[in-house]
């Protein structure tokens, strides 16, 4: 059956068996190529390399390693699905190859359900950083430079949750903001007087105001 081991970007960690159940039953029948999404030199290259000598070490497997980049891994998984299925060939790729990448490939043909995910071989977690002497001393700090206003809403997901909120408001300010402009035209009023007028009043809104040059332009 065709194999993938997959990793996450980065990887940097080691596994060294496919499946530690099935190594002691099953040996290929030649050499295992190991196909890498990753370019040359780069932590997860190197990961790979340690991988297959591992492998090449604990069951006297021939593993070679071979480049094949671009496409956020999908130019891996598709030289990886028109090699044989009788586990001589195997590949390093970003977990996110199997979702949104292969959804984003339109007309590559590939699906998660063609191949077996074998293991995840590490993990990593991002940072945002700056020059020392940029004169951020913290997240607070960049926030300060882009934006109006900033808030800090305390508990993990409470950011996720006023979001929610914002978004109710934005969907309801749209629709009552279209119904009065549908409103308005139906009584035979000009759209830029609808326009001006109200964006001018007590019953205007941020919304409105945004949306209204759409409506009188009749773009929507």
């Amino acid at each position: 059956m065709t194999r993938l081991l997959k990793a996450t970007v980065m990887a940097l960690g080691l596994a060294a068996a496919a499946s530690s159940a099935q190594a002691a039953d099953w040996t290929p029948p030649g050499p295992v190529k190991m196909i890498i999404a990753f370019r040359a030199g780069g932590g997860a290259d190197t990961q790979a390399r340690l991988i297959a000598e591992a492998l090449e070490a604990r069951h006297g497997w021939k593993i070679i390693p071979e480049q094949v980049t671009g496409k956020g891994g999908i130019n891996a998984a598709l030289a990886l699905k028109d090699e044989p299925a009788d586990g001589t060939a195997i590949a390093i790729l970003v977990t996110e190859t199997l979702g949104y990448n292969m959804v984003a490939a339109k007309g590559s043909g590939l699906s998660p359900s063609d191949f077996t995910g074998l293991t995840t071989t590490a993990g990593f977690q991002m940072g945002i950083v700056s020059r020392a002497d940029s004169g951020y001393k913290t997240l607070a700090d960049v926030f300060e430079g882009f934006s109006r206003a900033h808030y800090d809403l305390g508990e993990f997901g409470n950011g996720s949750r006023m979001k929610f909120v914002a978004n109710l408001l934005v969907a309801i300010h749209n629709v009552a903001a279209g119904e009065a402009f549908a409103l308005g035209l139906k009584a035979g009023l000009d759209p830029e007087t609808i326009y001006e007028v109200i964006s001018n009043s007590a019953a205007t809104s941020r919304i409105f105001e945004v949306r209204g040059p759409q409506m009188v332009a009749g773009d929507y």
